[in-house]
Order: C-alpha cells, then structure tokens, then sequence
C-alpha cells in the first residue's frame, strides 16, 4: 500500500470531525467562488470573495442558468464537468469564462462535487483571470509573430518572383567584398549556370583573368559608368552597369548585365577592310559618338586587350590620349569632315604611340577611323660645333640670333597646330594659348594668312 493510499483514510477522518460550518468555512477560505446549482443547472447559492475585485454582482446570479453566465465555447465543457461530477467520476476541473453584461471576461478554473442524490452539484472556483489574461496576451503575440513571419514569407516570394521575372539579367552583389548574394532566371541564362554555381561566388571569378583587372578598377569607382567585358570563351561581350543601395557593413549593389550586340563594321568597300585587317599598325573603326565598332588584330595586341570583342563598344579616349588637342577637339574636327595626322598620342598603359584619325562620313553607318602606331624613338637634337655658332655671331648680333630662331620655331609651331586642326583657326588658337586677334596678326607677320581678310577678335 502506498504512502496515498495509507494517508487518506486518515485525511476521511479529520474530515468526519467537521460539522456543517467547519467544512463551509473550509470551501470559503480553499476558494474564490462557490455555486451550488440543481439538476437543472440552475443556481442555487453563490458565495464569493471576488465581488470588490470584479465589480459584478454575483448574488444577482442566483435562480438564473448557469450556462447562461458563460461564454458559448464554454458551455459544452460546463455540462461535461456537471455529467461527471453527477456520474461519482471524481473532481475534475474545468477553466471557464463567465462573461457578465460589460464586465470583462471572469476567467474561473472550477473543481465539481456532487452533492446527495437529487443532481445538485458543488463547483468549487479559483479565480485564474490573470493566468488566463497572460496566456490570452501570450497566445496574441504568438499569433502576430505568426502573421508577421507568414507576411514576411509572402513578401520575400513576390519579391523573387519580381526579381526571376525581370527580362533583364540582375545579379545583388555584396559592395563590400563583391561576393554575389542573388541571381535571377535572366543570370543564369547568361551565365549558363544555376544560381547554386552563382551565389556566394566573387563576381570577378564569373570572368577570364585577363578582365579582372578593370573590374576591380570599376568596382573601384562609384556606381555610375557602364563597363563592357569579354564573356567566356564564346567571344561576347557583356556590359554592366551598378546601381548601388543600402549603407555602411550592409551595402549592396544591383549589377544589370547585358550582351552588347555585335555592330556591323561601316559599310565600306571589302578588299579596304581585308587591307585594313591585315595592316601591321593598330586600325580602329568608331561611331560618331567615338565609341569603337571594330578593331583589327594590330590593335588589340597594341591595346593590350584580348579579343576584338573585349574593345568593341568602349570610347576612343578611354584607350588613347592625343596631344596637343583632346580627344573632344578631334571628334569635333572630324565630324566637321576634316581629318588629323601625325598626332603625338599616348595609350592608357602610358605607351607613346602617333595617331592619324580620318572621317568616313560617306559610310553606312558614318563614323571614324584611327590609326595607331608606336611612335619611333625621338631623335637626338643635332650638336651645334663651337665654330658654327662663332661664325653665326660673327654675322650678327646674339639677339639677332635668338629672335631669329624663335621667329622660326614660332612658325613652325603655328603652322603644324594649323596642320592638325584642319586649318581650323579658332581651335589653333585655343591649342596655341593665344587669343584669335593675336593669331592673325602671327598670320600676317609670318605670310600666313593667305590673303584673307583680317577677322575682328570676338
């Protein structure tokens, strides 16, 4: 026989001592509230200690059904405990909640006993409102939390399918260490891989090490200017441009790539551009705008690049770097018809090369070309002997000399800036550093005007 079974004729015992009032005074001080109700489930009497707490008059429950004091979800469970308790089942318990004219809701955790033979039962309650309004707070969090998570969800699906749908190839790279964090339908198309091959991966390792270098250097930059790589081994060129979003440790950047179409070489005559493929110096054909459409093998081994493809669609004055006119000033001669030779030039690498530009206006589509070569070593200035130079003095003064020679390298100077500008005479003296006046009265000293009449400076 176990400890229990032993101590409970022995609890039987003490409880036998009881009168009437002993045991009420003993449900009075185990209890919040005590209902008695008949076979009816009517109440019968109420005693409660809760009336200050709740404000509801409980003695106004008396005579009226039980069920009707409670909430319709609990009703069910009122009887089963009733059915029980009349059946000698034991004492169950039950949570309940009463819910009283606008009253907040009573939550009562009921203990049920019966009492005699005619159906009338005991339900001894503990008040458990607040267990029950923290449970209700919990349970409420619970369900937002959920709600929240299952919105988030919904978001990040249209979110994805947004992104997969786009036509464009979109790829999220990490700012910070140019890692690839998304990779839509587009990219992988582009790629050929799957986004498995693609997320995690450095965005340089998507390209042959022969391009790295200038991704790194334009990643370098801020997002703004497009950048056009070879791809793969396929001989396609790709451009990408980055928009970027976010800050600090978590700043991203949105990479849209797109092949660059092949551009058809100006339309000119077939055994020209068989010659032009086949010539020793660097031959580039460019658009209007100076953005090259074709290059021969010359030049892309004197550009440093790859393939062809790698120069295609790139700007003519981000590969070579005239002097003593800018870039800007020779697009502006040729698109005026006019042609530059035996320009002083350097590539990006810093290598001196001469450059001859000619228009091709006449072409379908109109463009440029440009040919570089690397130019031949300069030439040592010639020794002057002690004894010409004594003989030159003998003739004339020293200051005769000097204004003679400079005389000469004046004009010399003026007339290969005149040369190189296609005898464009206000861009000479913009090379020249001279105002135009001062230009034509040069002009006139030297006979070089031609005759012309003497414009007004403006």
């Amino acid at each position: 026989m176990t400890a229990a079974a032993r101590s409970a004729p022995a609890a039987s015992h003490w409880l036998d001592a009881l009168d009437a009032a002993g045991c009420a005074a003993l449900l009075g001080a185990a209890a919040d509230l005590l209902l008695v109700v008949d076979a009816a489930g009517r109440v019968l009497d109420v005693d409660t200690t809760l009336d200050t707490d709740t404000g509801i008059a409980f003695s106004a429950w008396a005579g009226r059904p039980l069920e009707q004091l409670l909430r319709a979800a609990d009703r069910p469970r009122l009887r089963r405990l009733l059915t029980a308790a009349r059946a000698g089942r034991g004492a169950r318990r039950q949570v309940l909640a009463h819910v009283v004219e606008e009253h907040a809701p009573l939550f009562v955790e009921y203990a049920a006993l019966a009492l005699g033979t005619a159906g009338r039962v005991l339900l001894v309650g503990r008040d458990r409102s607040a267990l029950a309004g923290l449970a209700a707070q919990l349970a409420d969090e619970r369900l937002a939390r959920e709600r929240a998570r299952r919105d988030l969800r919904r978001a990040e699906n249209r979110y994805q399918q947004l992104f997969d749908c786009l036509p464009g190839a979109l790829l999220v790279v990490d700012a910070a260490n140019q890692r690839v964090l998304e990779a839509n339908d587009a990219a992988e198309r582009l790629f050929e891989r799957p986004a498995a091959a693609l997320l995690g991966r450095p965005l340089a390792a998507l390209f042959g090490r022969a391009q790295r270098a200038r991704l790194a250097e334009w990643w370098a930059q801020p997002p703004g200017e497009a950048l056009v790589l070879a791809l793969g081994r396929a001989r396609r060129s790709l451009r990408l441009a980055a928009r970027g979003f976010g800050g600090g440790a978590r700043a991203l950047r949105v990479v849209e790539l797109s092949l660059v179409a092949p551009v058809a070489a100006p339309q000119v005559d077939s055994r020209f551009m068989g010659l032009l493929g086949a010539a020793t110096d660097a031959a580039l054909l460019t658009d209007v705008d100076g953005r090259v459409q074709w290059a021969n093998e010359a030049a892309v081994a004197l550009c440093g690049e790859g393939d062809a493809e790698a120069l295609c669609g790139q700007r003519i004055e981000r590969l070579v770097t005239p002097a003593p006119v800018d870039m800007a000033g020779v697009l502006a001669t040729l698109r005026h018809g006019r042609r530059h030779a035996g320009l002083t030039a350097r590539l990006a690498g810093g290598a001196p090369v001469e450059l001859t530009a000619v228009p091709l206006l006449d072409c379908l589509p109109p463009g440029f070309g440009f040919f570089l070569r690397p130019a031949a070593p300069r030439a040592e200035a010639p020794f002057v002997a002690a004894d010409t130079l004594a003989n030159l003095l003998a003739a004339q003064p020293l200051r005769a000399v000097v204004r003679d020679a400079a005389d000469r390298v004046e004009r010399q100077c003026i007339e290969a800036t005149l040369r190189l500008t296609g005898n464009n005479r206000a861009l000479a003296a913009k090379v020249l550093g001279m105002s135009r006046q001062g230009l034509y009265l040069k002009l006139h000293l030297y006979g070089l005007a031609g005759g012309e009449e003497r414009p007004r400076d403006d």
